[in-house]
Order: structure tokens, then sequence, then C-alpha cells
């Protein structure tokens, strides 16, 4: 890309700044969604450490 960059070169950066943008969304909400899972893991494997104890 030129030092000045054309119309055509800002709008495709535009666009593939925006489908990064979305990536990234999208990795954030998986990575949430990997944290809850692990922690409802790591409950449900206490309860079941605790229930052995009886």
């Amino acid at each position: 890309m030129s030092e000045n960059p054309t119309r055509e070169e800002l709008e495709a950066l535009e666009t593939k700044l925006a489908w990064l943008e979305r990536l990234l969304q999208k990795l954030n909400e998986a990575t949430v969604d990997q944290e809850q899972r692990i922690e409802k893991l790591e409950r449900t494997l206490k309860d079941a450490l605790a229930g052995d104890k009886d």
C-alpha cells in the first residue's frame, strides 16, 4: 500500500477490520462460555468429592 492509500485500499482495510472485530467478539464470547463451563464442572467435582466424604 502506498503512503497515501486510495479509497479502495481504505475500504478494503475497513472491511478487514470489521471482520477481525467480529472474530474477536466471537472468540471473547467463546472464552466466557468456556470459563463458565469450567466453573460449573469445578463446582460439580467439588460437590461430588464432598459427597464421597460421608
